[in-house]
């Protein structure tokens, strides 16, 4: 009776934040099984969060010139005074604050969203877990993707080369869905779901990869909507 109390003592033992940082980069199935007993989320979503208004204000300051010249580029009929207030509304910090609002709105869209269409995938394989169990695993998974996102933002202002960002082709966006930072989070997201909806990992590959597809398909819309104008 004893050594059976010690498993169970073990079974819902809480990890310390230096072990979930460890294995996070280590061994995440042992953050999943904490997941079963409690998910936690609202640390990695305040991470999400901080990166995102991070990244924006970057993002703006660093391609604030090349957007201004892609703006002259693609309205040439604009006049002078025209272009004066638009470039001087784009350096303000009005449009700082709508970019990070619109930043920080899309992230949390992302967050509780796309959990819930998870929710019903992993429902139709078969699986059965919790919402918030599925935001905990997903906001985990979203942090490798700011990693990557800074990785290309430091790469482009290196090469002076900002046109990835500003005016993705198609082979960029393609690019972009296989990258290292995109597999690690598929990776997290696969393992994650089956721990913590007790599937095979086969099932939860390929909801995984349903929604890669759909997100993908996503991406590409600008990409057919700038070929278009």
């Amino acid at each position: 009776m004893e050594q059976n109390n010690n498993v169970v003592t073990e079974e819902v033992k809480r990890l310390t934040m230096g072990e979930r940082i460890k294995y996070f980069f280590t061994n995440p199935n042992k953050l999943f099984e904490e997941y079963n007993i409690k998910p936690t989320w609202l640390l990695k979503l305040l991470i999400i969060m901080a990166a995102s208004i991070i990244y924006t204000i970057i993002l703006k300051n660093i391609t604030i010139d090349p957007s201004i010249d892609m703006m002259l580029q693609q309205t040439p009929d604009m006049s002078k005074e025209q272009v004066d207030v638009a470039v001087a509304f784009m350096k303000s910090p009005a449009a700082l604050a709508l970019y990070i609002g619109g930043a920080l709105l899309s992230t949390a869209i992302a967050v509780f969203l796309t959990p819930l269409i998870y929710l019903g995938l992993i429902s139709l394989f078969g699986g059965k877990t919790k919402y918030m169990k599925v935001v905990a695993v997903y906001t985990l998974a979203y942090i490798p993707s700011y990693i990557g996102a800074f990785i290309a933002l430091t790469f482009a202002y290196f090469t002076n080369n900002y046109d990835s960002l500003l005016q993705p082709t198609l082979t960029d966006v393609l690019f972009n869905r296989l990258d290292l930072f995109v597999i690690w989070q598929v990776l997290l997201l696969t393992f994650g779901f089956a721990k913590i909806a007790n599937i095979k990992v086969q099932k939860s590959a390929i909801i995984v990869a349903i929604m890669w597809i759909i997100a993908t398909g996503v991406s590409l819309i600008p990409v057919f909507m700038n070929r278009m104008f």
